[in-house]
């Protein structure tokens, strides 16, 4: 290659919808939120975007059987009872399950791989991406490890049409069995894998698995242990694919880039930073091969989008920031917001004896070739066939490019002018671009951070042109995508309070006639409300009754300082929050863990202090109660010892403040080892005060809902900081505490179990910006919210009928009033029924977290 590298990339914007299923490691939706950051850091300006083509079944067969793709076109969740012979015998169980839509899920990965290797072939790419790609597992006849059909083998098969060598390389954390094996007996592929080999799935890769016959010596494999850092993985990676490269010579590379190899994944075990893993797309890029760069594996998230969001950006040459754009998933990279993440503490197994000796061990193997191979390229098969490329002629001035052609459009990488309006032309016209500024450029003095950072978010489907300050507008922002970037500077505004006030006074803002605040809050129609409520059918038709969304009062209007006032929220349908899920109860993880952390050399004491020690025993009782499962309290740990980051607060009275990072870590972190025990998911609670950021003033509480751990803080629920007498004696001041315990906790583990913000009826979920709001939300869930907790304990409910939600309603109300009288509550109506306030207690003044 030379010159500018043209690059490809595949995405559609359907594969993020699949599900593996509640409380299964592999998720779809990482490819979709990867997607959301490439627009937001405006890498899809410089690269060739397309639809993949649905890889059709005699595509597969050229490497799968015809069997077991038959099989897989026909399976359905419906159905699956019909194959219970052919599910055994193609391996489509646990780890692979029938999801609805599976095979259109397959034919979709393995497309996007066929097609950019067309690409590749046929020269009209020099770099293609599909992060749908890079199913390592899947064999001829099973599936395996979360992989249906081998989309890798595909490529690499199209790629053989045109070239005689191909290289491809595998840096996910588990052995890339299926493509070895698929390759094994050939010398036209090499595989080279860097992998965890020891008690570890798939538990092939042995340094000893070289090939066989003809493919002696070309299948290279470098077994590592747990905890490999950035500086030991480039000082084996680097030698071997330069020695690859010496001796073998391929003509293309296929290269797969699992993130679970990263520090803190969910399934992973080593400790990769997002430089050290980006280095090895970097070193194979500098080769200049044509090249196919393929997903994998990758079960913490929010890490593998940013990988691969990152990892596009050098494959384009194209540097991003390290502070995250605002996207349509934000609050997914909390605390920190970044995106580089940090290794964790752990060992490096590693040892440099070892590498030494295995590295040593491998160059000896690939100098035993002789020579790159040699292949007769005399019959040339046909290319596969997929979309043909657009027409390079010159296109109407006066016809509106389509979809696909603006997609398509590469940003020349000179162009001055912020050209990402929607429906506009993407060619050059000196009447478009007199409306057009620089980003930065200004006629009437600087421009401020805030319109910096709001001309930089655009949205796909509705942008927000640059600010026009002769007019005073934002563009085309009419557009419901298009007036996203309200909700930008309704955060802005949050993160840093004091902007609000520089505002008001003018403070070199240069802002004429813009309010930057979120539209007016409009409560959903009835019809909204019945399809957000969904379809139920899947609840036993004695508790329908207890759906009935009449009985529910609907969101009041938001007050000048509430929540819904200063954030947009576009609510979560039933359908919605199937698809997106969070730590849902599976039949290994059903427990719920509690970890208090306590002051004062108490650890190992399960109780709080004295004074509050009684809130635990029913705090327990509530939660098994409203959540149907097992909790767990874990003895306490010493907030003293634990080596948390802590300050004092920047106001009165300069109380101790905790900043929730380290605590999320850590629990992230254990989270691994507490899945074995059958936990699903942890939560630490304290008496002291907490605040993520030093930005921030201070924060209730904090929960990440991929890695299902949360930290929450009981200290502003204390009388003497809402003014009232120190202790809890009173019997009003200790149910009042207990209630707010009981409403945190279980909101922010409704967030853990992949609930979001209700705006459908007053609930439990309902945001809260303030004490006095927080106060008034009800203790229950509406319809909406119901319904989905049932469909999450309905995997874990024995007995219950096929496909019917399996929760004894009635029951679980007793037994919650049960615990809040076991609380200090006085009795109450069932709280199913309708909105449940607090109980009284005098209205403490607002108190406006900083979220």
């Amino acid at each position: 290659m030379s010159g500018r590298e043209r690059v490809v990339y595949y995405y559609d914007p359907d594969f993020g919808n699949y599900s593996y299923g509640p409380g299964h490691s592999m998720k779809p939706h990482r490819v979709r939120m990867t997607h959301n950051l490439l627009l937001n850091y405006d890498l899809y300006k410089k690269m060739e975007i397309y639809r993949p083509p649905l890889a059709a079944p005699g595509e597969m067969k050229s490497f799968h059987a015809d069997a077991y793709v038959d099989f897989l076109q026909h399976v359905t969740p419906d159905n699956a009872h019909e194959f219970r012979d052919h599910l055994l015998r193609f391996n489509v169980g646990e780890d692979c399950p029938v999801f609805d839509g599976v095979f259109r899920y397959c034919q979709l990965s393995a497309g996007g791989s066929v097609a950019g290797a067309v690409k590749l072939n046929t020269g009209q790419a020099d770099v293609a991406i599909n992060w749908m790609g890079g199913l390592h597992h899947a064999k001829k006849t099973e599936a395996s490890g979360f992989c249906y059909i081998n989309d890798i083998v595909l490529g690499i098969l199209e790629l053989l049409k045109h070239h005689p060598r191909v290289l491809y390389i595998d840096i996910d954390v588990h052995h890339g069995d299926g493509v070895e094996e698929a390759f094994y007996t050939t010398d036209r592929v090499m595989t080279v894998s860097f992998h965890k080999y020891g008690e570890f799935f798939p538990g092939t890769g042995n340094i000893k698995d070289l090939g066989a016959g003809f493919g002696k010596y070309y299948a290279v494999n470098f077994p590592l242990k747990d905890g490999i850092d950035d500086s030991s993985y480039t000082r084996v990676f680097q030698p071997v694919i330069r020695k690859v490269m010496e001796v073998y010579r391929p003509s293309a590379v296929v290269m797969q880039c699992g993130a679970d190899s990263l520090s803190g994944d969910r399934l992973g075990c080593f400790n990769l930073s997002l430089k050290g893993h980006g280095a090895c797309v970097e070193f194979v890029k500098s080769f200049h091969l044509p090249t196919l760069v393929l997903g994998g594996g990758g079960y913490t998230i929010r890490n593998v989008a940013r990988c691969w969001a990152y990892e596009t950006s050098l494959l384009l040459n194209t540097p991003i920031s390290d502070d995250l754009p605002y996207n349509d998933y934000f609050q997914y990279y909390g605390p920190h917001f970044r995106l580089h993440i940090t290794p964790q503490p752990v060992d490096n197994l590693n040892t440099p004896e070892m590498l030494e000796k295995n590295l040593n061990r491998l160059l000896d193997n690939l100098g035993r070739i002789q020579g790159a191979p040699s292949v007769s390229m005399d019959n040339i098969p046909p290319d596969t066939e997929v979309y043909a490329a657009l027409e390079e002629d010159e296109p109407n001035p006066d016809q509106r490019l389509s979809l696909a052609e603006r997609d398509a459009h590469v940003t020349h990488p000179l162009e001055f002018y912020d050209d990402d309006d929607e429906g506009h032309d993407l060619r050059p016209d000196a009447s478009r671009q007199a409306n057009f500024r620089p980003i930065g450029a200004s006629d009437k003095g600087p421009v401020s951070p805030l319109l910096a950072l709001t001309s930089f978010f655009r949205f796909r489907g509705g942008a927000c042109s640059p600010y026009d300050e002769a007019a005073g507008t934002h563009g085309s922002c009419e557009s419901q995508r298009g007036r996203e970037w309200r909700g930008v500077v309704a955060l802005f505004f949050t993160k840093w309070p004091n902007m609000k006030k520089r505002i008001a006074q003018g403070d070199d803002l240069h802002l004429p006639g813009s309010t930057f605040m979120p539209p007016k809050f409009v409560p959903p129609s009835p019809e909204k409300k019945i399809q957000a409520l969904g379809s139920l059918d899947d609840v036993p038709p004695d508790f329908r009754p207890l759906f009935n969304l009449e009985d529910f009062a609907p969101v009041e209007n938001p007050g000048p300082s509430d929540w819904l006032r200063e954030h947009r929220e576009r609510g979560q349908t039933y359908q919605q929050f199937q698809t997106e899920g969070g730590s849902s109860p599976f039949n290994r993880c059903q427990t719920i863990s509690i970890q208090p952390f306590v002051s004062g050399g108490r650890q190992g004491d399960r109780d709080f202090p004295e004074d509050v020690a009684w809130v635990l025993p029913p705090l327990k009782q509530y939660c098994e109660a409203f959540f149907q499962l097992p909790v767990r309290v874990q003895p306490a740990v010493d907030l003293e010892t634990s080596g948390f980051v802590n300050r004092r607060a920047p106001f009165p009275p300069h109380q101790r403040q905790w900043q929730t990072g380290p605590f999320l870590e850590w629990l992230s972190h254990r989270q691994r080892d507490r899945i074995r025990e059958g936990v699903l998911c942890e939560v630490a609670v304290l008496l002291e005060d907490l605040y993520p950021d030093p930005e921030w003033n201070f924060v209730f509480g904090q929960a990440s809902l991929l890695d299902g751990v949360g930290v929450y803080s009981f200290f502003r629920y204390l009388p003497e900081w809402n003014g009232g007498p120190p202790g809890l004696h009173d019997p009003a001041a200790r149910a009042l505490f207990f209630t707010r315990c009981c409403k945190v906790m279980t909101h922010e583990l409704g967030h853990i179990f992949g609930m979001h913000h209700c705006i459908h009826c007053r609930c439990l979920m309902n945001g809260s910006n303030h004490l006095g709001e927080f106060d008034g939300r009800p203790l229950g869930l509406c319809p909406v919210d119901l319904h989905k907790l049932g469909h999450a304990l309905r995997l874990v409910r024995p007995g219950a009928a096929r496909g019917l939600i399996g929760v004894d309603f009635p029951g679980r109300e007793r037994a919650l009033a049960a615990a809040l009288q076991a609380g200090g509550c006085p009795p109450r109506t069932p709280m199913s029924r309708g909105p449940w306030p607090g109980p009284p207690g005098p209205k403490p003044s607002a108190q406006r977290p900083p979220r």
